[in-house]
């Protein structure tokens, strides 16, 4: 379990503690270089994103909340929900 007082330390502490430890042959060639020059570039998030795009695995920060990927909000969805949302209802 990893604690941080907020979420660019998380991002910091996941990015450290479990994205510089994956097996570079386990990631596609385009992946990983988009994923070094985040991690090089001190942008934790893009790193951290990257890898869960490259290798599948979910990090779940809130366990009791469900963990959503672009294939189910993308951006078309969240358009189309927005549009019949109670916020927008006249």
């Amino acid at each position: 379990m990893l604690l941080a007082t907020d979420e660019h330390v998380l991002s910091r502490m996941i990015a450290v503690e479990i994205v510089c430890e994956e097996d570079p042959s386990a990631i596609d060639a385009g992946a990983l270089e988009e994923i070094r020059e985040a991690l090089l570039a001190d942008d934790w998030a893009a790193a951290v994103a990257g890898w869960i795009e490259a290798t599948g695995v979910r990090v779940d920060v809130y366990p009791d909340e469900p963990v959503v990927a672009t294939e189910s909000m993308s951006a078309d969805r969240a358009a189309f929900d927005i549009r019949l949302s109670r916020l927008l209802r006249t």
